[in-house]
């Protein structure tokens, strides 16, 4: 399979994934999530994309319906999102910077 057709299928199944997502939670109530006074990160040692790529063939092979992707299909290309998942995680813990979606 070629590259290109690859990232359109991997584009289609989000957007769908995405849209889903939304309108079955469109009218839901929004999450009450509580954080202690004390709770918080003093320090962490970041994760190299090989650390990442293992957890990720380490996990279940198990899906549901809320998943944004297959198990099968993150564990099919755990060797180009880990390198970005690697990134993504470190420089969010380093900063302390999230995205608003979180």
């Amino acid at each position: 399979m070629r590259l290109l057709t690859m990232l359109r299928i991997l584009h289609s199944f989000f957007l769908q994934k995405i849209n889903s997502i939304r309108s079955e939670t469109e009218n839901a109530d929004a999450p009450v999530i509580y954080v202690g006074p004390d709770e918080h990160l003093e320090e962490f040692a970041t994760v190299t994309a090989e650390e990442v790529e293992t957890l990720i063939m380490k996990a279940p092979n198990k899906t549901c319906s809320s998943d944004p992707m297959p198990t099968w299909l993150v564990k099919k290309f755990s060797n180009l999102l880990a390198p970005f998942v690697a990134v993504l995680f470190n420089v969010y813990l380093s900063t302390g910077q999230f995205p608003d979606s979180f």
